[in-house]
């Protein structure tokens, strides 16, 4: 079992209804084309363990029961090529175990459907993009 599974079960477990969002963070880049190397944001990996940049992350919880919501960059081939491979909405269900993972340009869209009815949200900002 993931690691980030069993936190997301403890952390339902003392929320027991409500959701809780939080970001990733983004690659940030030296000069035109030099960039960092990428780190997560611990807590967006602690909870999800998702290693790209420009994610979001709805933890609905239900009853102590988790569903986890992705919000990842699209695959494009193109940028893959100077990049490298991303694993998109499909890995993130097959490898991350996330109920259903969205585009991460749908994000404002989604995200009203998503906690509908929920009254206790957390929200984590670690960083604030420009």
């Amino acid at each position: 079992m993931k690691i980030s599974l069993n936190n997301r079960e403890r952390l339902a477990n003392e929320i027991v209804n409500g959701a809780v969002i939080i970001h990733g963070n983004n690659s940030v880049y030296r000069n035109n084309d030099v960039g960092y190397p990428f780190r997560q944001d611990s807590n967006f990996h602690y909870l999800t363990e998702w290693p790209e940049p420009d994610a979001h992350a709805v933890i609905v919880i239900k009853d102590s029961k988790p569903d986890l919501y992705m919000f990842v960059q699209d695959r494009n081939l193109e940028m893959e090529t100077w990049d490298g491979k991303r694993i998109g909405q499909e890995g993130a269900l097959e490898k991350y175990n996330a109920t259903k993972a969205y585009s991460f340009n749908d994000y404002q869209k989604e995200l009203g459907n998503l906690l509908e009815g929920i009254t206790d949200v957390s929200v984590s900002y670690t960083h604030l993009r420009a």
